[in-house]
């Protein structure tokens, strides 16, 4: 199984803290992107077509048009279920957005780009370009789980003097899943709160003379499929089936390679599970205890392990606070900050290379707790000959995931994930939220700064969640 270092075998050695460039937009780096970001995205999704929407164009373009002229504020806010989700809107942003716009009778005041807010990880886990790129091209890290005043207050400068809008997933992370609700945090809101605020209080100026609004452009990507998707999700069960150990079942009557696709998914599924009950001493679920709740189990008994192997105390908070906590705790002893490694005495040197190595065998544990956090949705099962597209489409999320809870199992990452690409990839867009308007009319109701500041935290929140549903 190929991994990137560090993950290619177990890491035995602590690594130097990785330095990276301060986040500038780089003309010259634009113009490059411009050039290979049509290779860079069929690297992730394949040479899928990219596409906008009818109903979101009328929606997208506009609100790209008021942020280019500083109207607005803006922060594009996208779904990230697939990983890929981030180039394909560079590519789309870069390539297609000012043509389309044109053809619509709407020319930029700027050349169309985006902002994107990243995981301080990406510079871990990526290669030399991806640390040399992101910075140049104005993409800006952010901790999860430690203070990160430096990057948070870098991100709220660039949103409020505009013009080029901040991209940014709410979910966190990769989520794995379309099919159910998404789990948004809290961070993209407030964000958008804080600057809306504070244009309010300094009475920031927009184009026409007046304090412009900061909106929160909701977007999501969906992967399109072909009939012959089905014939690569069968493909990826086949080789899950042989990681399992299950022994080829004679070809079943029906559409080619994907009759009893349901059963065989949940027979491999089953065997992992149970794989994973073993490995942490768990009993075996009871006929009367559902799939999610042995899941959950091996989740809280994973994360548990992992905080046991790095002798810290088990973090407090929801299942995906708890990954935050030990993936950078981990992260931290892999690539330790504030020291010249090559000057400390070999005792010194030593302890920190043993502690690098419990970390990375630790995050074999937090990686599979943190992809079964989403594999909790069933199998879609074809009951007919004629499957539709929505049902190919579930089919394949769920043999790419199927794989990957495999994969994790194995101690893979999600580099080591499988992908079907898409035919083609359409971009979907709900109503901006507005949240200085947001803030306006809570003031009006009465009450405190901080009472108003929960209430449109809550609303915005739920409101984002409810549109990325949509």
């Amino acid at each position: 199984m190929f991994m990137k270092r560090p993950f290619a075998i177990p890491v035995i050695k602590a690594f130097p803290a990785i330095d990276t460039a301060e986040p500038r937009v780089t003309p010259w780096v634009i113009a490059l992107a411009r050039l290979i970001s049509r290779f860079y995205v069929a690297g992730f999704i394949g040479n899928a077509r990219i596409y906008l929407d009818e109903s979101a164009a009328d929606i997208f373009i506009p609100a790209m048009e008021r942020a280019f002229s500083r109207q607005s504020r803006s922060i594009v806010a996208f779904r990230h279920q697939n990983g890929w989700e981030p180039q394909a809107l560079m590519w789309f942003t870069l390539y297609r957005l000012a043509g389309l716009a044109r053809r619509r009778g709407v020319r930029f005041s700027l050349p169309p780009r985006l902002l994107f807010v990243h995981g301080y990880e990406l510079f871990r886990t990526g290669g030399l370009l991806t640390r040399f790129m992101l910075p140049r091209f104005g993409a800006m890290p952010v901790h999860h789980a430690k203070l990160d005043s430096a990057g948070l207050n870098r991100i709220y400068r660039c949103l409020r003097e505009g013009p080029y809008p901040l991209a940014m997933a709410p979910e966190g992370q990769v989520s794995y899943t379309l099919a159910e609700e998404p789990r948004v945090e809290p961070g993209t809101v407030r964000i958008g709160l804080a600057v809306a605020r504070q244009l309010m209080e300094d009475g920031g100026q927009g184009a026409e003379g007046n304090c412009p609004p900061v909106e929160i452009l909701p977007v999501s990507l969906y992967p399109e499929y072909g009939r012959k998707a089905l014939n690569g999700a069968a493909g990826l069960l086949r080789r899950v089936e042989r990681i399992c150990g299950i022994e080829r079942a004679p070809p079943a009557p029906g559409l080619p390679g994907i009759s009893g696709l349901n059963t065989r998914f949940l027979r491999c599924r089953e065997i992992i599970l149970a794989l994973n009950e073993k490995r942490y001493g768990l009993d075996r679920g009871s006929a009367g205890q559902d799939f999610g709740a042995r899941l959950d189990s091996v989740i809280d008994a994973a994360l548990r392990s992992a905080a046991a192997m790095l002798c810290i105390d088990n973090p407090s908070g929801d299942t995906v606070n708890r990954l935050y906590a030990i993936r950078q705790i981990c992260w931290d002893r892999i690539f330790p900050e504030n020291i010249d490694l090559a000057a400390l005495p070999a005792l010194e040197r030593a302890a920190l290379d043993l502690r690098a190595g419990e970390a990375w065998h630790a995050s074999r544990h937090m990686e599979l707790a943190d992809f079964s956090f989403y594999f909790h949705r069933p199998p879609v099962d074809f009951s007919g000959s004629d499957p539709s597209a929505e049902s190919i489409a579930l089919a394949v999320e769920y043999a790419q995931n199927l794989y990957d809870f495999a994969n994790r199992t194995m101690g893979g990452i999600y580099d080591t994930r499988k992908r079907i690409a898409p035919a083609s990839v359409r971009i979907s867009a709900a109503q901006p939220i507005n949240l200085a308007e947001m803030l306006a009319a809570a003031a009006g109701s009465g009450g405190t700064d901080r009472e108003h500041w929960k209430t449109v935290s809550a609303e915005a929140n739920e409101l984002l969640k409810e549109r990325l549903s949509g």
